[in-house]
């Protein structure tokens, strides 16, 4: 049982980081747009 909820916050740690890697080049991008 408790290897399923070490696992379950594992996956959500992942898509935590998933989601904040897709947010900080997306603002990359935006900056990138910015300065042309």
């Amino acid at each position: 049982m408790k290897q399923k909820t070490i696992d379950g916050r594992l996956k959500r740690l992942e898509n935590y980081v998933k989601r904040e890697k897709l947010d900080l080049m997306m603002d990359r991008i935006e900056s990138e747009e910015k300065k042309i």
